[in-house]
């Protein structure tokens, strides 16, 4: 058993620089290809654990409505305060200008003014 642990150890003492260079390269490759391969079938899942342009909410075919309604049961828990989200949908429906952009106390301050 000895002597194979020996040829084991001369074998990897063997190698040139380059080789080992090569070796690690050819190992994080690989590491790098699977992590790839990984965040691109979450990504195709749907998963939560894809890049956050991936998130629900963002999902294709997913309309803010639909997250708005997740949350309307915590607004609820909090005392009635609307969300960002509920108060958007109240500007879609009023047709209020620049609304994509504003924050959730500005869409609350416009739509109490209108």
């Amino acid at each position: 058993m000895a002597a194979r642990r020996a040829a084991v150890q001369a074998r990897r003492t063997a190698q040139t620089g380059p080789e080992l260079i090569e070796q690690w390269m050819h190992r994080i490759a690989t590491a790098l290809d699977r992590q790839v391969a990984t965040l691109r079938s979450r990504m195709r899942a749907g998963s939560r654990k894809g890049p956050s342009g991936m998130r629900a909410g963002s999902k294709p075919g997913r309309s803010r409505l639909a997250v708005g309604r997740k949350r309307r049961s915590r607004s609820v828990v909090r005392g009635g305060r609307k969300t960002r989200a509920e108060l958007y949908e109240m500007a879609r429906k009023r047709g209020l200008p620049g609304r994509s952009k504003m924050r959730r106390d500005e869409l609350a301050r416009r739509l109490r003014q209108r």
